[in-house]
């Protein structure tokens, strides 16, 4: 992001490396999708700070759906690279997540 040290959201700019060599052109929408727990991974210590819980969690599941957590527009596209405006955010971006240029849009 333009900020590292903050959580991108709403509103903020957020890069990918993919660009124009991959078909990338401005206006894409792209959908940045993330797997997993996060009330868990909050509870476990891993994201945030660590909370106490007092009943133990019940058994993680084998398998999470990916969820869309925020959705933004291609308004700058380089032959590698593209910067996404997120238009839309549940949560925050993460380094790491998943950003998803799909079909039609």
């Amino acid at each position: 992001s333009l900020y590292p040290r903050k959580l991108p959201s709403t509103n903020q700019i957020v890069f990918v490396d993919v660009g124009a060599e991959q078909g990338v052109v401005i206006g894409n929408r792209f959908y940045i999708v993330r797997q997993g727990d996060e009330w868990r991974m909050s509870a476990e210590g891993k994201i945030g700070r660590e909370i106490e819980t007092t009943v133990p969690p019940p058994k993680e599941p084998e398998h999470y759906p990916w969820e869309v957590v925020a959705i933004g527009r291609a308004v700058n596209v380089q032959p590698q690279t593209t910067a996404i405006l997120l238009e839309r955010a549940t949560r925050t971006v993460r380094m790491g997540d998943r950003a998803e240029l799909r079909e039609e849009e």
